[in-house]
């Protein structure tokens, strides 16, 4: 992914899978994007990683095909995120819980919706945003403090084929 500041405008959502249809996910409506979870203020940007990757090859030829033989394979994506954790667990109105428990449970399927530059992250997604989908299972959490370092927990997102690294957000009715 390319390097991008945060500088307050980054914005990520999740949307459960049972929210959003695949086909949903090529032009989200902004009333899925907004119900969801806004991860944005809960999110360390040190070991952010979200986007597409290096894209596969396949290299796995028949006996008829010409030597040293390689086809385009399928386009990669990936999902790292660092959470804050917050120090009062049983505050369920805090943004550090929401995420928490969002991910608690393994194998959860669901969307990453991120929006870069179009407005600030506490800015309700609108008709028109420029926003990257990817669908995701978020595997186990991993306890990610270390030393004097920010209370923190990880979780891997594994891709699950749907990829719309260039949708807009559809207007309200379409």
């Amino acid at each position: 992914m390319a390097k991008i500041t945060s500088n307050e405008y980054v914005k990520v959502a999740w949307i459960l899978d049972a929210s959003m249809t695949a086909a949903q996910a090529a032009s989200p409506p902004a009333a899925i994007l907004n119900a969801g979870l806004d991860l944005s203020p809960a999110i360390a940007w040190q070991d952010f990683a979200l986007g597409n990757t290096d894209s596969d090859d396949v290299e796995d030829r028949g006996i008829t095909d010409v030597g040293n033989a390689v086809s385009r394979g399928f386009a990669n994506f990936e999902g790292t995120l660092a959470f804050f954790r917050d120090a009062n667990s049983a505050d369920s109105t805090s943004d550090y819980v929401k995420a928490f428990n969002a991910f608690k449970t393994p194998r959860t399927y669901g969307y990453l919706v991120i929006r870069v530059a179009d407005a600030k992250w506490n800015t309700p997604f609108t008709a028109g945003d420029r926003v990257s989908v990817y669908r995701f299972v978020a595997d186990i959490i991993v306890d990610d403090t270390e030393g004097d370092d920010s209370v923190k927990f990880t979780v891997s997102f594994l891709p699950q084929g749907i990829l719309f690294p260039a949708a807009r957000v559809a207007a309200a009715g379409t």
